[in-house]
């Protein structure tokens, strides 16, 4: 890593400029400083998927890390929250609640097979408005998919993907399952589907 910093302290241009993620650009500034028990604590904390705290300001979305500021309040680029999940009528419907600076370039929702890494299934979606989007799925996409359980994925900017987070622990997912299809939260409180 030394020898990283040293090659770049040449080139003409700040190297955080390439960094597309704010943690990236955290890590590397912790690193140059020689604050070393702050990166190993801030890694540990990045790295931990659930426990997580965001906060919205405006059109944006920040993580709340264990670092003082003025590293306390990461912005991240996109973010999305399942506000309501139900079945009705053959149609499953999720209402997203969608932040962050690709909102107009969000594609598809990705289905990723947690048992098999090649088994992956997307979901193309209509154009609406944002932030808050309504996605309706017919139970007939979701009944070929192979008996397993799916991480489902908001796919972005052509190839980028978050999961779809469920801050609310009061939603109740039960409305949004069939004989053989069942949305949860999983438990990193993102949204997951279970075919039987």
């Amino acid at each position: 890593m030394r020898k990283i910093l040293k090659t770049t302290s040449k080139l003409e241009y700040p190297l955080t400029e390439q960094f597309l993620d704010s943690h990236n650009k955290i890590c590397y500034a912790l690193f140059q400083q020689k604050r070393y028990q702050e990166l190993e604590a801030f890694l540990k904390w990045y790295n931990k998927e659930n426990g997580k705290s965001y906060v919205r300001s405006k059109d944006s979305i920040y993580t709340v890390s264990p670092l003082p500021q003025p590293n306390k309040y990461i912005k991240i680029p996109m973010y999305a929250e399942v506000v309501n999940c139900d079945f009705a009528a053959g149609v499953f419907r999720l209402d997203l609640r969608i932040t962050g600076d690709y909102e107009n370039q969000v594609e598809n929702i990705l289905f990723h097979d947690r048992n098999n890494i090649f088994n992956q299934v997307t979901y193309s979606l209509s154009d609406s408005p944002v932030p808050l989007r309504r996605v309706t799925i017919p139970e007939g996409f979701i009944s070929p998919l192979s008996k397993s359980t799916y991480n489902l994925y908001l796919v972005f900017n052509e190839y980028q993907k978050i999961p779809l987070q469920i801050p609310n622990k009061k939603l109740l997912l039960k409305k949004s399952q069939t004989e053989n299809h069942h949305f949860y939260k999983n438990v990193h409180n993102q949204l997951a589907l279970k075919v039987l």
